[in-house]
Formats: C-alpha cells, sequence, structure tokens
C-alpha cells in the first residue's frame, strides 16, 4: 500500500484518454493509414494492456479505506458475473461484429446474428460486469473507484457505439442490422424478440472461456493477494 489516490487517479486519467481517442473518427483513420488495422489493433492492445496493467496496480497500491466489508454474497455476485464477463469477451473475439469494437466485420449476417444475438456489445459489457462484479466483493476506496468507473465508463461506451455506428451506417442499415440483436446481454432473449443462439453459445469459445476463467481463478491469490473463492 505504498502508491497515493494521485497516482490512481492519473492512471484512470490515462485510461480513459487511452481508450477514447482511438475512438475518435479522425485520430483512427490517421492511425490505421499508418499502421495498417492489424498494426493498429495490436499497438493499441499493447498500450491498452501496459495502461490497464498500471491501473490496477495503482488501485491495489492506494491506501486502505474500507467503504463496505468483504461478505459471502459479494464474492459470489463476483464469481458468476466473472463467469458471465468471460464468455462475452471470449464471444467478441470470434463473432463477425461491425455493431461495436471491431475485430472481425465481414461476413455478419443480420438474419443470423450468431452470439450478437446476446449483445452486440460483448467487449465493453464484458468489462461492464467485471467491474460491477467486483463492487460487490471489493470495498476498499482504491479499487472500488477502480471497478465503479471502468463499469459506468463501459456502459457509456455501449451508448456511444450504438450512436456512432447507426451515424457510420445509415438509419435504415442500422436498423435492419440490429435487429435480432440487443444491446443489454440477454435482453431481447429473455424478452422473447429474439432467438437465443444455443449452438453459437454450447461452442469451443465457450469452453475456452470457462478454462480460462478456472486459471484465472487458480492464479488470482498468487497475482492479487486475495483468493476470489466463495465458501461453499
Amino acid at each position: 500500500m505504498s502508491g497515493t489516490f494521485a497516482e490512481l487517479w492519473a492512471a484512470l486519467a490515462i485510461f480513459f484518454v487511452s481508450h477514447s481517442l482511438p475512438s475518435i473518427r479522425g485520430i483512427r483513420s490517421k492511425f490505421v493509414t499508418l499502421l495498417g488495422e492489424r498494426g493498429f489493433l495490436l499497438v493499441y492492445s499493447v498500450i491498452s494492456l501496459a495502461v490497464t496493467t498500471w491501473l490496477i496496480i495503482a488501485a491495489l497500491r492506494a491506501p486502505l479505506v474500507e467503504l463496505w466489508p468483504m461478505t459471502v454474497a459479494g464474492m459470489w455476485i463476483t464469481a458468476i458475473c466473472m463467469i458471465f464477463a468471460a464468455m462475452l469477451f471470449a464471444w467478441g473475439w470470434v463473432t463477425p461484429n461491425p455493431l461495436s469494437i471491431r475485430i472481425r466485420a465481414r461476413h455478419f449476417k443480420a438474419n443470423a446474428p450468431g452470439l450478437l444475438a446476446v449483445t452486440r456489445h460483448p467487449f465493453p459489457w464484458s468489462f461492464a460486469l467485471w467491474g460491477f462484479g467486483h463492487l460487490a466483493s471489493n470495498g476498499e476506496a482504491g479499487t472500488a473507484i477502480l471497478f465503479g468507473l471502468l463499469a459506468v465508463f463501459s456502459v457509456l461506451g455501449t451508448k456511444i457505439l450504438d450512436v456512432r455506428r447507426r451515424r457510420e451506417l445509415g438509419a435504415d442499415a442500422w436498423a435492419e442490422m440490429t435487429a435480432q440483436t440487443s444491446s443489454i446481454p440477454f435482453a431481447g432473449i429473455i424478452s422473447g424478440r429474439i432467438a437465443a443462439p444455443w449452438r453459437a453459445m454450447v461452442s469451443l469459445p465457450t469452453l475456452v472461456a470457462l478454462i480460462a476463467y478456472g486459471l484465472f481463478l487458480t492464479i488470482h491469490q498468487a497475482v492479487i493477494g486475495v483468493s476470489p473463492l466463495p465458501p461453499f
């Protein structure tokens, strides 16, 4: 606990700037022209990982100020949220998606969007669930600031992405391409508006996500210093 809240706020500021600037069309297009699409994604991913790592370290180093205690119920909420966060993150990598953060956009089918039927914003909602889920079991001021702001930033990101993609695609194309998707995870499926993509959900990416989740559970205490496993 040798850090300060000033370091945490500085890390948060760098995080938000580094994740906001590349989404601006003029800036992104210049980087893509210079580096190419894959080169841009690689550089952006490295910078994002470095800044996020610093942000987590700064939160863990912040002075200890308890806002609410850790409880068994809170630990279970975190564990369950992280299962869905891991799956959404994996789904975002393998699903063609021109409607949100674009890892792959080709071969998207509006009438059969696959895992986008769950949500058209798998990456932002993955981080939102990570943030909101960890708030339930992390009541220290430093980590609460980290997870709370990241969760809110991620949810706001879904709204910003919807506005940006609708403008880029046009209102008619946007309406057609999003008819079988929803922004909030599982909202369209629960309402009965969209059929659940069971075949896509029960798949190799989901298995990989669950295995990765199990791995993180085993190394969490060694890396972060706290066991994430709730008592049975």
